[in-house]
Formats: C-alpha cells, structure tokens, sequence
C-alpha cells in the first residue's frame, strides 16, 4: 500500500495490518500499530470478547481492551459465513500482515489458513501465534498463560521454595510471545523485499518463555545442574542470592556486584551505624558457582543489612542508595509507577481522545514517532474499508506463481547491513544477534578494560581461563564478530567513528552520558554517518533524574512492577528470579530496529531510537496501570489464582518438588475435568457451572483437585487432561525443558560449536520463518577475534596502523 502522510507518520506507515489476535499474542498487533501501521482489527458480529475483559471503567469501557487496541481500525465481519469469509480474503489482498491466534488448524477449516491465502494474496506475512506452535506433539494442547509459564519454564525458577512454583499475577507467556512475533514478523518483512514472497511465521508461546530463562537452562546444558526457584532472590542450583529486603514502608531488590560493600561501608558510616562485614573479602565473593559464599556467611551478612534496610523509606534507599553506587530498585506497584519521578520528567503517561490515561511509548524515535489514539468503536470502520476492498476479485493477485526462494535466504535476508554493537549485557546484543542470523554484518565492540559482565558470568566452561568460556556470553552473541576498542582513548574514539562510517547501524547500552562524554553521542555519530539508525537501551533512558540509576533485569523487573505482581497474598514478593526485563525489552529493541530499518529502505532517513528498559516493561503490565491511572485501583500479586478464571493453579504430583499447572477458562472445560476426576457432584452442582461461581469456592475446589493429582506423575495428569481439551501441564525444569519432545520437534536448542566451551545447545528463535528460517550458525566470537578483519578491511587502518594502535592500548 502506499503511504499516507497525512495519516500515518510512524516507521510502518505503509503496511496494512489485518488483526485477528486473541489475548496470545495481542501485544504484536499493539507493536504494529504504535509503529506506524494501519491495523484492521477484525470483530465478530457483537464484538471481540476482549470488549468486555477487566478491568473496566464505570460505563463498562475495558481498559485491557483500550491498551491492546488503541489507535486500530475496527471491521465487523463474520467469518462463520461465506459473505465473510470473502470479505476477508479481499481484505488479505490489500494486506501486508495477517496476524492470528487460533488453534492450529482452525483458520484453514474456514479456507483462510496460510495456503489459502497465499493462492491470492503471495506477498501476505501471515503470522500465526499459538501456545506450541502449529506442528508437533503438543501443538493441539490447550495452552492458556499459566500453561505457557509452566511449559517454558519460568514457572519453575519462580516462587518460595516451601510452595508451589509461581506464575506473574499478569499474562507474561501471552506478552513474551506477541513480541517475539512482532519480531518474527518484520524480519519476514525484510525477507519480502528480497525475495518478493510473503510467508507464515509460526510463534510458539513456550518457546518464547524458554527464552526467558537467562542462564538457568545454560547451566543444566553444560553441568547438568537444575536450578530451583529461591524465593525473592536470584535462582542459581539449590541456593539462591538473596535480591528483596523489607523497607520501612514497603519493599526493595537490591543486588550486589564487587564494588557493592565498599559504598555500603561508607552508607552504614555516615549514618553511625556499626558494621562487621569485611569489604575486601566480600567484595570478591561471586553470586553463582563455586566462589559463593555458604549459607551462614550469607546469613550473618543478611543479619546486618536487614535492619539497615527495614529502618528506611522505600525511595530514601532508592535514591540515595543509587547516588552512593549501589544496584538497588524500588518495589512498585502501579500507585508507585505513576508517581515515579523518572517516568514524570519524561512525561510518559498521557491521554487520549476518549479521556483514557495510558502509558507512552515503549522506545522513541527521533524520526518515526510512536503512534497510539483511542480504541474504535465496533465496526467504525466497516463500511470505509470494505468499499475500498468490494470489487477485488478473488482469483492470484501476482499474476502467477511467486518466485521460489532457496533455504539458504535466511543468511541473505539483511546482507550488506552492518552494525556497530557497543551493548552488552542482555537486551542490545539479543536484539543485534537476531539481525546477525539472518544475515546482518554485527561486530561486537569490546575492550578489555572492562568486560561484559556476562563475559565472566556462569556457567564457565571447566579446566580453561580467560574471558572466552562463558556459555551465557555465548548465548547472546553468536554469529557477530568481535573487535577491541578502548574508547577512553583518543585513538579510540577516533577508530569508532571510522567504523560507525561503515555501518548501518550502532547499537549501546552504556551509562547515559557516557557516549557523550567521549564524543559518540547521536549528533556526533550522526555527523560520521548521516542516515545511521542509533539506538540507546539504558535503564531508566535518556534524561531525568534517574538516567545514571544502576542494575540489571533482575532488580529493575521491581521498579517496572513486575516483582510486585508476582507472590502470594500473605508473603512478601519474590520477582520472576531471573533478569526478566532483558528477555521482555530486547524484543521491543528488536522490532524498533527492525522497523527504523525499514524506514531508511524507503526514505534514507536514519533516526535515534531512546529505549528506557523500564518503560519498555511497562508494556508486560497488561491492563494494570491503565487500571490505576483511570481509576485508583490497585494490582495485587494473586498467587497463581485468575481474576476470571477458576479453578486456575499449580498442584502437587508425585516425585520430589513436582508439580502441574491446570487452568479451567470455559464452563466446557470445567465439566470435563469433572469427568476426568470423577467428580459428578461438582458437575452437578449449579453453583460450579460459571466462573463467577466457581470463583467464589476456589479453596474447595483447589484443594479437591489436589487430592486427585498428589497421588498422580504430572506427565499423567497432564495427558489425561489435554486428552479431554483441558489446560494443563508440568511445571518443567530446565532439565525437562531441555528434553521437551516439542522443543526439540521445532528444533528449538540450536547446537553450536565454539572455540573454548565446545559443542552445546543454544537458544533458537521463538518464531519460525517458513521459507527463510534461521538456523545454527557461527559461535559467538572470542575477544578482539577479528581484529585484524576489522581494522584493515572495515576501517582501512594499514598494519602499521594497526601495530600503532595496540601500541597505544586502543585494542586492548
């Protein structure tokens, strides 16, 4: 479609977008349309279902369904009749997306599936997001959130270690997998500039919760190690690094690195307050592996830093803990986040046209801004766009058979782009490797100096040193290159520019501030290179008092709220017990490339793109901020109970600390687990037959259940209860993840050799491409590896050159 600027000024703005999402997945369609496109949402007669989804406002207005459709066109077509169908098929031949939640299967039972479609409409990307995806042993499985939680194995790293494992209080699986599809479905995007074709992208909910396990699976992979959950701390085997403390007023992460006890002696003394700690030898104690302390050092360490800290005000340890260098985070509700001093200097809540206060934008462009307005009415938009789609015939719109597209495409889908990866950590060296595998030129810029702390995180590979054995590392960079350079030398400097004039685009997620203090800021790389595309992925973003603030995902996941959501009513929070913001931002840092990307295609504008980790997270929130801007109502952490679901939770099986997840979502599935459980009083007992009844007995109904599973293997209840259409599933362990029959049906663990730790299994891409999907590729480099390449070919540095510049310690 061609643009229309009078209309769409975002990064996408010429794509049609047909959206046919249900709750999995409703984060894509959100990602489309604040980019820019034109999204359709087509309704059935009556409304989507998500109309009436809580929470809701006095006049019955759904605040879930403001915040997944603000800004979208509304079309009412039923899709149960042939005149619907037809309709829809036209409306496909103007579209550039199609985006569907349904069971496998379903879309092509009404002659709309892939196929189908692709007969008349060659160039549509048809993006399919389902709990398993749409082939394999479990691809037919009822999979709610709490199933996705529970078979991607996040479930099991969540929660007190004396209950049962833990989901978040808001749909995490359902927004981890409409990312990664946002994700998916830009690449096959760019892969249709190159190839002419459309394609189905298949997105599997458990596979982008797999995703999300930071190094947990790692360390089952390489040392055969399960890690448990550890309650409100970090999970690392059976024990775990303490991350919540109680303040005076509420609760704090707070999470110590090797320069942590030096600040903390120098707190305890300004405010006279004795100490017995011993800052050198803490100061070298790791918080995994064979280096960490034993319990009874931890607790006497705790015994002090306890009543420090319950002696203090939520944002007094905040504020001044972080002046004072300390990696330590509030726990926030949502009264809290609305209050954030961060969050109001960069005046990140707004209102629509129709009176509802929402979030901004999770990342911002300096060129392409993000585009959001009120929900539409149902079927606004009907009779406007179905006029402009009535007279398409039905036969194949290309004219013929789409040109065929060889395999190996995926490592041609962005070849001639290159990037300059000056990130480390999580969210920016994810994002750049999945450019990386399809094609992109990523060379990772390091210096020595100072490491990525994931270059020293575990698991390490045995019997070798050095900085190259971190399968974490690993995980995050294969198929880049890698290159030294020291920017707090002049030379430095001097050499980034040189390669930033070579690249597309230069990725950093250091400190703000700090690339403008050695002279690469945007203006001055932008100055280098006119149309590059820069992003900035801190923690807190650009500006405002907290942009120097410090952490990782593990604690900033308790400022964007999502600790606060996750524990049970009568205990304090626990958080997700891994760096859970970096697995949820760097898909929202992905698809903001992704489309910045494809604007300079088509303009040869490049922009800044400001990514707050924080505020990216915000969009994990569901419904729940919206809900308390608008209304004063607050969240609560739920255990693994539903709002609108019941009987919805985790039940004991036999085997040690085994359990399975059950979610009942319809009154069809309760009478099957009734049958399934011999429970014909239940059945007939008309109390139980709605949810709202079913709600108001969950402690009975609970607790029937468990004394129908504790005598049960999880992988039995599970079968028995998927056979009759009901949700279930074990809780897996990175150990079951790493076998998962699925898993390994969609070829997910992809193996990859590397120099120093050898063949093992990585992460694979939740969303499968089907005419140009990535695979296994090149193992992640290993320090300054491709030097000489670099300097010589890249930047045009002669060997004298060169020679001088590791005289000079720029390649250090």
């Amino acid at each position: 479609m061609a643009p229309d600027p009078e209309d769409h000024t975002g990064a996408l703005a010429p794509y049609r977008v047909v959206d046919l999402c249900g709750e999995l997945g409703a984060l894509c369609t959100v990602m489309l349309s604040g980019l820019g496109a034109e999204v359709i949402r087509v309704e059935p007669p009556g409304g989507h279902a998500t109309r009436t989804k809580p929470p809701l406002l006095a006049d019955g207005t759904s605040l879930y369904w403001s915040q997944m459709n603000a800004g979208k066109r509304s079309v009412v077509l039923n899709l149960e009749s042939t005149a619907g169908r037809e309709d829809l098929r036209r409306l496909a031949k103007t579209a550039d997306f199609l985006i569907e939640s349904s069971t496998p299967g379903a879309m092509a039972s009404l002659g709309l599936g892939f196929e189908d479609l692709r007969a008349i409409a060659p160039r549509l990307i048809y993006t399919s997001i389902t709990p398993f995806g749409q082939e394999g042993p479990k691809s037919d499985w009822a999979g709610p959130d709490l199933i996705g939680m529970a078979a991607g194995g996040l479930m099991s790293l969540c929660g007190d270690p004396d209950r049962a494992p833990l989901r978040v209080s808001v749909e995490q699986g359902f927004g981890l997998a409409g990312l990664a599809a946002s994700v998916g479905s830009l690449i096959a995007l760019h892969a249709r500039e190159r190839t002419g074709r459309g394609q189905q992208v298949d997105v599997s909910m458990q596979a982008a919760v797999a995703n999300a396990l930071g190094n947990a699976r790692l360390y089952y992979a390489m040392e055969g190690l399960v890690t448990r959950r550890a309650g409100g701390g970090r999970a690392f085997g059976k024990v775990g690094t303490r991350l919540i403390f109680e303040s005076s007023d509420g609760h704090v992460a707070f999470i110590r690195v090797s320069y942590t006890f030096e600040a903390l002696a120098t707190w305890f003394e300004a405010e006279g307050v004795p100490y017995a700690f011993e800052v050198e030898r803490w100061s070298q104690r790791a918080l995994a592996g064979s280096q960490m302390p034993d319990a009874s050092e931890v607790t006497a360490l705790e015994a002090e830093l306890i009543p420090f800290f319950a002696a203090r005000s939520t944002m007094e340890l905040y504020e001044e803990g972080q002046r004072r260098g300390l990696m330590i985070c509030p726990v926030s509700n949502m009264a809290d986040l609305a209050a954030n001093p961060q969050l109001q200097h960069r005046e990140f809540f707004g209102q629509d046209s129709d009176g509802v206060r929402r979030p901004g934008a999770p990342m911002r462009m300096s060129a392409t801004p993000w585009l959001r307005g009120a929900a539409p009415r149902l079927g606004a938009d009907t009779d406007a766009v179905m006029e402009q789609v009535s007279g398409l015939p039905l036969g194949n719109g290309a004219g013929g058979e789409p040109p065929t597209v060889d395999a190996e495409w995926a490592r041609e889908i962005f070849k001639g782009l290159r990037v300059a990866d000056f990130s480390w950590v999580g969210v920016g060296p994810n994002a750049a490797q999945q450019l990386a595998w399809h094609g992109a030129e990523v060379i990772r810029v390091e210096s020595t100096l100072r490491t990525d702390t994931f270059r020293s995180s575990g698991p390490l590979a045995p019997n070798v040193e050095g900085l190259d054995r971190s399968a974490y590392f690993a995980n995050h960079n294969r198929d880049k290159l890698a290159a030294q350079i020291n920017l707090r030398e002049p030379g430095g400097v001097e050499a980034a520019k040189r390669l930033i004039a070579q690249s597309d685009i230069v990725t950093e997620s250091f400190t703000p501030g700090f690339m403008q203090e050695v002279g690469l800021d945007y203006e001055s790389v932008r100055a280098v290179r006119p149309d590059v595309i820069m992003i900035s992925m801190s923690m807190e973003g650009q500006g405002g008092p907290h942009e120097a603030f410090r952490g990782f995902g593990l604690i900033l996941q308790a400022t964007a709220g999502i600790t606060g959501l996750t524990g049970w009513p009568d205990r304090a929070p626990v958080g997700t017990g891994v760096a859970y913001t970096d697995w949820l931002a760097t898909h929202i840092a992905a698809a903001a490339l992704l489309a910045a990307v494809d604007h300079r295609r088509r303009t040869g504008e490049g922009q800044y793109i400001d990514l707050s980790q924080l505020e990216a997270t915000t969009y994990g929130l569901d419904a729940a901020l919206l809900d308390y801007l608008n209304t004063g109502r607050e969240a609560a952490a739920l255990g693994n109970r539903h709002l609108e679901h019941a009987p919805h939770g985790v039940f004991p099986c036999t085997g040690e600390d085994r359990w399975c997840a059950i979610a009942v979502t319809s009154d069809e599935e309760w009478l099957a687990l009734c049958e399934e459980l011999g429970r014909e009083d239940w059945a007939a007992d008309e109390g139980l037959r709605t949810a709202d009844g079913r709600l108001s007995r969950e402690d009975e109904l609970e607790a029937g259940i468990v004394h129908w599973t504790a005598s049960l293997a999880a992988d039995a209840v599970q079968e028995s209860l998927q056979a009759r259409a009901v949700a279930a599933h074990l809780v897996a362990t990175v150990g079951d993840i790493q076998h998962d029959p699925q898993l390994l049906h969609r070829g997910h663990w992809w193996e990859t050799d590397h120099a120093v730790i050898g063949p093992m299994t990585y992460d694979g891409a939740a969303y499968r491409l089907s005419e140009t999907r990535a695979r296994p590729g090149q193992g992640a480099p290993l320090m300054g590896e491709h030097n000489t390449y670099v300097y010589r070919e890249v930047m045009g540095y002669s060997e004298d050159e060169l020679t001088e510049l590791v005289a000079a310690g720029v390649v250090y």
